[in-house]
């Protein structure tokens, strides 16, 4: 849970020691994210990942897995949407460049969206998604569904 009004997230497409294809903040994968109506979200992605076809977004939508191999462009209710970005250049992690982008919003409508890697088969194939929940004002814990 990031409470406050204002929240910094950093969130890595496969970190180094954690699952291929996968997301990870604050040393979980795939978690579970939540933050309080009205927050105003700072999200960060970079993608750490290497190799061919190691290309990641990010999407968080109110679409519900399982996702279909193509996701398609209108999805419903886009909180962000961060670009694909490319895989870091080196195998070397000392000398290796990220690719990173930053995206700003406001959470206003509570609910459960999903945040999702776009590239076709990433959160079919491989499940490359988490729970994103905008709790109501006042909710002091994320809820469990």
């Amino acid at each position: 849970m990031f409470q406050g009004k204002r929240v910094a997230i950093a969130l890595i497409a496969h970190a180094p020691r954690y699952p291929d294809m996968s997301f990870e903040t604050g040393g979980l994968t795939n978690p579970t994210v939540c933050v309080s109506q009205g927050a105003h979200v700072t999200l960060k992605m970079m993608n750490m990942d290497y190799g061919p076809g190691m290309a990641h977004g990010l999407v968080i939508t109110s679409a519900k897995p399982p996702y279909p191999a193509r996701l398609g462009q209108h999805l419903p209710h886009v909180l962000a949407d961060i670009p694909v970005l490319p895989p870091r250049s080196s195998a070397r992690l000392q000398t290796a460049r990220y690719a990173e982008k930053t995206v700003r919003f406001v959470a206003w409508r509570p609910g459960t969206y999903y945040y999702i890697c776009p590239v076709p088969g990433h959160a079919l194939a491989f499940r490359m998604y988490g729970r994103f929940v905008v709790c109501p004002a006042g909710l002091k814990t994320c809820p469990r569904s």
